[in-house]
């Protein structure tokens, strides 16, 4: 008896994904349809007369030289993001590192100011200590992850 229900509601939320998706794929292929429509009959009425001429200029061609583009990418690339790695993110990475292993009344910092933010992240459906790495997180967004474990680890 469950298990008819069961498979009788998963065979019904198929229906429906699938009813869903056809529509949307109608809608698109209508969409399509109509543009072409009245792009017709515009061309046909209103935009009637010469076709205008479109010219574009391109700069000359030049084969591209794999040693340049690899010299550009690392220089643009890699050296940037080592550069802001040690501008922002180590110094930031210590004192959240501080933070999770200084102990103030036998819970360490990190953890007070996530107990601290636990309410206000509550409201918007956190637990303090992710709301708590999304703010420490600011100066360098890729440090976010590592602070969610540090907190986490430091929790206990």
């Amino acid at each position: 008896m469950v298990a008819s229900i069961f498979i009788g509601s998963i065979a019904s939320g198929f229906k429906a994904s699938l009813l869903s998706t056809f529509t949307v794929l109608l809608i698109i292929l209508l969409g399509i349809y109509l543009t072409l429509v009245i792009s017709k009959i515009l061309s046909k009425t209103i935009l009637k007369g010469l076709p205008s001429s479109f010219i574009l200029e391109l700069p000359p061609y030049r084969k591209p030289q794999i040693g340049k583009v690899i010299v550009r990418s690392l220089l643009d690339r890699t050296l940037y993001v080592l550069g802001r790695a040690i501008a922002v993110a180590a110094p930031v990475g210590i004192v959240i590192w501080l933070f999770a292993n200084v102990q103030f009344c036998g819970i360490s910092i990190l953890n007070h100011i996530a107990l601290f933010l636990d309410p206000f992240a509550k409201l918007m459906g956190l637990d303090g200590y992710i709301l708590t790495a999304f703010i420490l997180g600011i100066p360098a967004n890729e440090i976010v992850l590592p602070i969610i474990l540090m907190s986490y680890m430091a929790k206990r």
